[in-house]
């Protein structure tokens, strides 16, 4: 059974991400995977200082900064699939992603024989984006980083779910189309 671990970086906890993602999750719990959601908004997460302190711990993160990541890298080193939840802000992911990606850096191990070493190489990566304006209106450009992150970590990118020109989250949940194949994604991921 694969287990997924999802972050929300929207701040509304019960936004148009946020119905988009539950219906993604449902796909994959229906389809037999373990699903855990983790809102970040709110969370004392700090931005890297890249102090490299972590490179002095070969096989944890070993990140110096002590607030709520602490708890975030353990659920990411068990987990099979990590699905990285944004709306689009300012042509990029939401603050709250951008501090989870950045923070992602202790995974990767430089003072190894063999450079670098990185402790979740291998895992699926998928991208959530939802976005008022079209795809083309930065959802591609936070594609595209999530991308290059996976590609850099060796993942296995799972793909991306981009739901664009959204108005409400009630709008959402009466767009069958769009809440089907959020729920098909979902289950290609488990």
């Amino acid at each position: 059974m694969a287990k997924i671990i999802a972050f929300l970086g929207s701040p509304r906890k019960k936004g148009n991400t946020a119905t988009v993602l539950e219906r993604i999750l449902a796909g994959a719990r229906d389809a037999g995977a373990e699903v855990e959601s983790v809102f970040l908004h709110g969370m004392d997460l700090h931005p890297c200082q890249e102090c490299l302190v972590c490179q002095s711990v070969p096989d944890e993160p070993g990140c110096a900064i002590t607030d709520d990541m602490s708890g975030i890298y353990g659920k990411v080193l068990e987990s099979d699939v990590i699905v990285l939840a944004s709306p689009v802000f300012c042509w990029s992911v939401s603050a709250q992603m951008k501090i989870l990606m950045d923070r992602m850096f202790c995974f990767f191990k430089f003072e190894e024989p063999e450079l670098p070493r990185i402790l979740i190489k291998d895992k699926g990566i998928a991208t959530v984006l939802t976005a008022g304006g079209d795809e083309f209106d930065g959802a591609d450009l936070a594609v595209e980083v999530i991308q290059r992150l996976a590609r850099c970590m060796s993942a296995d990118y799972r793909g991306h779910f981009v739901a664009a020109k959204l108005t409400t989250p009630d709008d959402v949940r009466k767009d069958e189309a769009l809440l089907e194949r959020a729920y098909q994604f979902g289950k290609r991921l488990a």
